[in-house]
């Protein structure tokens, strides 16, 4: 067991790491109990994080709960640390217990580099292909995690014609209002261009022009039929199509479909963060592209409401179109959506919410 004098700030440290892992618009739905005696990290959706439309059923919420998963087994593994991972039980999403397994790693180690250094760029990639040793490393280092699986595609027709449903579904995504304000209420307006806020979108982590924040800023806030009548929808379509064409391939990660569980968006979760550290190890640019997995999971909700108007007929279309491209996902079904390639670094990027902010002593007394 771990010396009584190290356990609270190894458990604070590996929190401290798995609050830099990636949410939705950097929302950060999570919540972490710590349990000094037991020397465990209780892991929950903090669901009042995200209401949105694209969080329906909170999937991505979970999601992000397993990318900070990832980053503590991970760093708990550099440590030294003998670290077990189980499904939570009440309201738990999962619970990681701790054990030493010998001398302390290094406390500034390669993961952990990684992990502090990750980000999402939103530039234009240069196009550039991945070598066949690059992507044969990929898939070596993210193998299948249990059901979860993940799949990397590449060259120019496929990412063509993947670009071109993936466009569409953006447009889709944004066509109805309720969609639109969700969005447009995670940029950060009120702060400096650069600031690093503490949770939210910078506006400079967006890579618009300063005509697309002025068309961003309005557009999203008229009426619904001015911002269709003005073709933004295809216009924000287009370019999204033109930021998978720019990509040099596509990470897409494969999960069941049943079932459909908040621990399954948890694995969902590890494993694209797995992708994703090894991407930006690798010195790949990466940022997720989740219309397409946000329509099938609306779809999936049953709620016409989100939908809009004939928005579940097209969106049913777009996705069998989608699948029908990427015989990969089989008798999946694609959870995780990402293109990465070769760009300068981005703009600007997201600061993170205070540990004090998203952890609980389940003993304070025992923490002070």
């Amino acid at each position: 067991m771990m010396p009584n004098a190290t356990k609270e700030t190894a458990l604070e440290q590996l929190v401290a790491t798995a609050i830099r892992a990636p949410s939705g618009d950097n929302t950060q739905p999570w919540h972490f109990v710590l349990d000094r005696g037991r020397n465990r990290i209780a892991v929950y959706v903090d669901e009042a994080k995200d209401r949105s439309p694209m969080n329906a059923g909170q999937h991505m919420a979970a999601i992000a709960c397993g990318a900070a998963v990832e980053n503590m087994l991970r760093v708990a593994g550099e440590r030294g640390w003998e670290a077990r991972l189980e499904a939570g039980s009440d309201a738990a999403l999962a619970v990681i217990s701790l054990e030493h397994a010998g001398e302390d790693g290094d406390a500034n180690g390669k993961a952990e580099e990684t992990i502090a250094s990750r980000v999402t760029n939103r530039r234009l990639y240069d196009g550039r292909p991945t070598s066949p040793e690059l992507l044969a490393r990929l898939k070596s280092e993210t193998p299948a995690l249990d059901d979860v699986s993940t799949h990397w595609i590449d060259g120019p027709e496929r990412l063509s014609q993947l670009a071109s449903v993936m466009g569409r579904a953006d447009g889709l995504i944004y066509s109805e209002k309720p969609r639109r304000r969700a969005i447009l209420s995670h940029i950060r307006f009120d702060a400096a261009c650069d600031a690093e806020v503490e949770d939210g979108l910078s506006v400079t982590s967006l890579e618009a022009s300063a005509a697309e924040l002025i068309a961003i800023r309005t557009m999203f806030r008229g009426p619904n039929w001015l911002f269709k009548l003005s073709g933004a929808p295809h216009l924000l379509g287009l370019r999204a199509c033109k930021l998978v064409k720019s990509a040099s391939g596509l990470c897409v990660v494969v999960a069941p479909e049943a079932p459909r569980t908040p621990y399954m968006d948890l694995l969902v979760g590890r494993a694209m963060q797995r992708a994703w550290l090894s991407l930006h190890a690798s010195g790949l640019a990466v940022q997720p592209m989740m219309s397409l997995v946000v329509l099938e999971s609306l779809l999936n909700q049953g709620d016409p409401k989100l939908m809009g108007s004939h928005g579940g007929e097209i969106s049913r279309a777009l996705c069998t179109e989608f699948r029908a491209l990427i015989p990969e996902v089989g008798n999946g079904r694609p959870a995780f959506l990402m293109r990465f390639g070769f760009a300068p670094p981005p703009s600007g990027r997201t600061g993170r919410r205070p540990l004090s902010a998203v952890t609980t002593w389940s003993h304070p007394e025992r923490a002070r």
